[in-house]
């Protein structure tokens, strides 16, 4: 049984990345929509403006959403020496080949990679990046398997994760929760069964768990909670009856 929760805003509200003494009342909304922008540059800004402000350090984000971001925007980044904290790309240009520009910036907190269809070479590139302040990864439309996934082993400060594609199985969840330090994770449209959940309830860190497009059984989410009974967690979008913190 579900009950009725509305639907995280897509705006910019400003996302507290939670400290390890937080419960998981604190990280309720998930990756999916929202940015920790500690600076405001607006969605419509032009490329070359919001590149000046980050190197003059007067922001520490660049906000891409109405156009792909081009190989020469790409290779800008690869050169950058300013604060860029913040890459959020949400009308792709990203792929496998066209990664090493952005895996360059070593001062990211939080990527963000909308239609960007990175697949298992992509994400082993990331696990070698030496990204080691990265604590937000996004990548909704991705192509990796339980493979690349493997390789965010060595992201120590990663948190929170949201991925989506029908290739996602049980073998990529059981691999996303031994990420020692992930504490939020959102998937979209897996190809799951009821052995995945068992293997959430050994995730050292996880507080919160979204997942849409992806049913599963009534005693499956029974044995998460009684593994994790203070686990945050949505289907579709709604609370889970059981969720301690809903509202």
């Amino acid at each position: 049984m579900l009950t009725g929760c509305q639907k995280p805003s897509a705006s910019s509200t400003p996302l507290d990345i939670p400290a390890p003494s937080q419960d998981a009342a604190s990280v309720e909304n998930p990756i999916a929509d929202t940015t920790i922008l500690t600076t405001d540059p607006t969605a419509n800004s032009s490329w070359q403006s919001q590149f000046a402000a980050v190197l003059s350090r007067q922001h520490d984000t660049l906000l891409i959403t109405e156009q792909a971001i081009t190989a020469e925007q790409l290779s800008q980044l690869a050169g950058l020496d300013g604060p860029l904290e913040q890459l959020l790309i949400d009308a792709g240009g990203v792929d496998d080949d066209s990664l090493s520009d952005i895996l360059a910036v070593k001062s990211l907190v939080h990527l963000r990679l909308r239609e960007c269809r990175l697949g298992d070479r992509g994400f082993e590139q990331l696990g070698m990046s030496g990204l080691n302040a990265l604590r937000i990864l996004n990548v909704p439309q991705s192509q990796v398997t339980s493979r690349g996934i493997a390789s965010l082993a060595s992201l120590h400060s990663l948190v929170q994760l949201r991925l989506g594609g029908a290739q996602l199985d049980d073998s990529a969840v059981a691999e996303i929760a031994k990420l020692p330090k992930l504490r939020s994770l959102h998937l979209i449209g897996p190809s799951l069964t009821d052995a995945a959940l068992s293997h959430l309830a050994n995730a050292p860190s996880l507080t919160s768990f979204y997942l849409d497009d992806c049913p599963l059984s009534d005693s499956a989410w029974e044995l998460l909670f009684e593994a994790k009974p203070k686990l945050h967690v949505h289907i579709d979008q709604q609370h889970h009856d059981r969720d301690p913190h809903q509202h």
